[in-house]
């Protein structure tokens, strides 16, 4: 067993000694090489000169030719490439927290019978479609294909609902709880119209989005576009509330209290106002599904972390005779402020045709996009006890565009 031990040891370690200087020779030139990106080991021709290999010069090749993921068209040739944009927006909003009243109850201030109890539903203001527009202007670098783009967005929204019961026995209960309209009362009281009617109205919405991007290929028919930068906006609210004829004001739905804030018989009317003001990150993701060379499908997602400063006006008219009428509130908020979320998705159809050597290119594109702007309505007492409520925005997009 000694003799065996002697003679082969010694015959192992010759064998072996080629390939650990194998690989330790590669493994130096691996770390000699990190900083120029090659993972493929060198070797030298016979002045001592490193010589690249066969797949070190395919790669090299390839990172000149920028077949790695290469820039979409239309491809830079200097340090000014222009693209221009426009959208024709129809869209629809949608604003949390603005119910205002309920119906359904009998006219009376005492306890009903269940059985006898009618069906009611909860009133709020009736959005509506309205017209927009987008612009926008970027320019693509030579620098790796970057690209620098700046698109803003403009609309006005409005809503209302006006309910009006002639006969007595069909007013309409108002829900007044957590001091919806009454300033001095230290309890709930409910409020009983024959008239009301709601109007709201998104006066401004004014976004300016700033992204430095990248529109590459990853495959022959799919692109990439990845982006960040960021998002400003100003927005500017109104909402008006009315109640008419009042028919009385009950506490806890009791006889009618003794020591009401508001008159009997009496109008009402409430004016909220809001201005907002915000600044954030935004990140998100554009790509482009080709069917051929010059038709495909796009979808687009973008997420803003926004920071907000909101300035909050509530107002309160009671208008008790003809010869009557004064202010009960006049309450202000002027230091708000909250970081909320903005979401944004676009999917749809478009179209590019590129001419001239695919030095420009024109595009066109239809679909739908959604955007929820998390906690937006901040109005003071609302219907909701006073937590934000969300301003959303579906609709359709047609956008236009003309790279130089």
């Amino acid at each position: 067993m000694k003799q065996f031990s002697r003679s082969t040891i010694p015959l192992l370690c010759a064998a072996i000694a080629p390939l650990c200087a194998n690989n330790t020779d590669e493994m130096i030139s691996a770390v000699n090489n990190k900083g120029n990106g090659y993972n493929n080991s060198r070797m030298s021709n016979q002045n001592g000169k490193p010589q690249k290999t066969e797949s070190q010069k395919q790669f090299e090749q390839r990172w000149r030719d920028n077949q790695i993921t290469p820039v979409a068209n239309p491809k830079p040739d200097g340090s000014f490439n222009p693209w221009i944009t426009a959208d024709y927006i129809y869209w629809k909003a949608y604003e949390q927290g603005l119910s205002y009243a309920y119906n359904g109850v009998p006219n009376a201030p005492t306890a009903v019978n269940p059985a006898n109890a009618g069906g009611g539903k909860v009133l709020h203001p009736k959005f509506k479609w309205e017209s927009g527009f987008k612009v926008g202007l970027g320019n693509k670098f030579c620098h790796d294909g970057w690209d620098l783009y700046a698109q803003y967005t403009w609309l006005r929204s409005s809503a209302k609902d006006d309910e009006e019961e002639e006969e007595c026995c069909e007013t309409i209960p108002v829900l007044a709880k957590s001091n919806y309209w009454l300033a001095t009362a230290a309890c709930s009281e409910d409020l009983l119209a024959g008239e009301i009617g709601s109007k709201w109205r998104l006066n401004s919405f004014n976004v300016l989005d700033l992204e430095l991007g990248r529109d590459f290929y990853i495959s022959k028919f799919l692109t990439l576009r990845p982006f960040g930068g960021l998002k400003f906006s100003w927005q500017r609210q109104k909402y008006k509330v009315k109640y008419s004829d009042i028919a009385f004001v009950s506490d806890e739905g009791s006889t009618p209290s003794s020591n009401l804030t508001i008159p009997v018989p009496s109008n009402v009317g409430l004016e909220f106002k809001q201005k907002e003001f915000g600044v954030g990150l935004r990140a998100g993701l554009d790509t482009q599904w080709y069917l051929c060379k010059w038709l495909g499908f796009y979808g687009d997602f973008a997420l803003t972390t926004l920071w907000n400063h909101f300035k909050e006006n509530r107002e309160v008219e009671v208008q008790a005779s003809s010869t009557l009428e004064f202010q009960s509130e006049n309450i202000k908020d002027r230091k708000l402020y909250d970081v909320t979320a903005v979401l944004e998705i676009g999917l749809g159809l478009f179209f590019e045709w590129a001419f001239s050597n695919d030095n420009y290119m024109f595009s066109l594109a239809a679909g739908w996009e959604d955007q929820i702007w998390f906690n937006q309505n901040n109005m003071i007492y609302l219907m909701n006890n006073n937590a934000p409520g969300n301003l959303s925005f579906q609709g359709f997009t047609l956008k236009a565009g003309f790279a130089f």
